[in-house]
């Protein structure tokens, strides 16, 4: 695995190989140094959702109606992602990388190229209109009811968005105990899927 650097127009160029940061193997942690970080391979999944409040979402926005979730019991909900594995890459960038393409406001977001950035960006917003999840360099990550700012590998993010999405609070009955390996607090943070 390696990872490399693209700038300004060579990050343009689809044909550009960068300059090498770093590179080893998958499924171990790899430090370039200055406290950037890299790991590639298998984890546990580690997040959930619950299938019939899903489906009841579902169906209440091609119909729609509201979602109808009066013979569902969030004591019986499950998590549809139980048990099943993933394939990650984390990449941990120091805050002090972070600052220098930040805004004013220390906000990044994480975005691609174009020959013409600005027109590109305009045509994605118009489709998806907003889809950037901010992060305020050197602060906790946190995707909540109250705002956005970034996200953790243990934010209820089903909950946040279907009661966004149906302006009424809901919840899927399940937590981030839900899974059936919990994300780590050491770097590359996804749970083992072993």
């Amino acid at each position: 695995m390696e990872l490399r650097r693209l700038a300004g127009a060579e990050a343009r160029d689809a044909g550009a190989s960068g300059a090498m940061i770093v590179q080893g193997t998958t499924g171990r942690r790899i430090d370039a140094g200055g406290g950037l970080r890299l790991w590639a391979g298998e984890a546990s999944d580690p997040f959930w959702i619950e299938p019939d409040v899903l489906a009841a979402i579902g169906k209440a926005f091609a119909e729609g109606a509201r979602a109808d979730l009066s013979s569902w019991d969030p004591a019986g909900a499950k998590n549809l992602f139980v048990g099943n594995r993933v394939y990650a890459i984390v990449l941990e960038v120091p805050d002090g990388d972070l600052l220098p393409v930040a805004g004013d406001d220390r906000r990044v977001g994480a975005y691609g190229t174009a020959e013409d950035p600005r027109a590109y960006g305009r045509s994605v917003a118009d489709r998806i209109f907003p889809n950037v999840l901010p992060y305020t360099v050197g602060t906790p990550a946190v995707y909540g009811f109250a705002g956005w700012n970034g996200r953790s590998l243990t934010d209820n993010a089903p909950d946040v968005m279907f009661s966004l999405a149906t302006n009424t609070a809901l919840t899927i009955g399940l937590m981030s105990d839900s899974v059936a390996a919990r994300p780590t607090r050491t770097f590359p943070y996804v749970p083992s899927a072993g």
